[in-house]
């Protein structure tokens, strides 16, 4: 499978195509919950008051396997932090954060977007595009998929934040 088969697997795909897993915490060195290697981790290092650096793995909550192949999966929810722009304040709940969404093969990071988490996880964005607002015709049908495994009304997400979709 080349790189341009697996990009179109995955945005032709449906969520009926994916087994969703949640919640998949790291917890010891040697022990992940649900007993399994973690789906997708990176190892960050950090410094504490100018004393030794140490080593922290920085983990996805959630991994969906595609059902027809799974040697392809997505993972998700790693380096989540708070995200603040104006566009988010259209929401009825103003919190907002802004997380990692990677596709993977053969548990080969392929490709990674930036996914917003908006109106207390109601909807799932992938990060628009300034100056107008809008996302791209990929980036609107990687949402779909992820919304439609939530049950989430991904285009009532669209409309509430007044993001366009680019042709």
């Amino acid at each position: 499978m080349n790189y341009d088969e697996f990009i179109k697997l995955i945005y032709d795909s449906s969520h009926e195509d994916w087994i969703r897993e949640v919640n998949i915490s790291f917890s010891t060195m040697n022990e992940w919950s649900f007993g399994q290697k973690p789906p997708a981790f990176t190892i960050e290092g950090h410094q504490v008051s100018g004393e030794v650096d140490f080593l922290e793995p920085n983990s996805h909550s959630t991994i969906a396997i595609y059902k027809p192949n799974i040697a392809v999966a997505m993972a998700w929810g790693a380096d989540s932090e708070s995200y603040q722009f104006d566009w988010v304040k259209q929401f009825p709940n103003e919190t907002a954060s802004i997380f990692l969404l990677d596709f993977l093969f053969h548990g080969i990071l392929i490709k990674r977007i930036h996914i917003v988490a908006v109106d207390e996880g109601r909807y799932y964005i992938p990060a628009p595009n300034f100056a107008p607002l809008y996302i791209t015709k990929e980036q609107y049908k990687i949402g779909k998929l992820l919304n439609d495994m939530y049950g989430n009304d991904f285009q009532r997400g669209l409309s509430l934040g007044r993001i366009a979709q680019a042709l």
